[in-house]
């Protein structure tokens, strides 16, 4: 099945800490695209104190925030600190 064959709805999963400088930009990009298929937009906020979350929450309408209160290392982070 090629790429102008898939039907089903796609999702674009946004990591994001602290990134209010390139998230607007980011979201824009993404609305502005020419896919005319369904879509999500999924943004996963690791903790971030800035206006990051606010910008999230008033991007719509394919928008779905997630948050989580504490931060938490990846796997490639762990790897970095465990590297010597």
């Amino acid at each position: 099945m090629g790429v102008l064959e898939f039907m089903g709805m796609i999702s674009v999963v946004i990591p994001a800490l602290n990134e209010e400088k390139y998230l607007p930009d980011c979201l824009k990009s993404l609305r502005n695209q020419d896919y005319t298929g369904t879509y999500e937009i999924i943004i996963a906020d690791n903790g971030s104190t800035d206006n990051t979350v606010r910008i999230a929450q008033d991007f719509k309408p394919v928008l779905c925030p997630v948050r989580k209160e504490k931060r938490f290392l990846c796997p490639a982070d762990r790897r970095r600190c465990c590297a010597g």
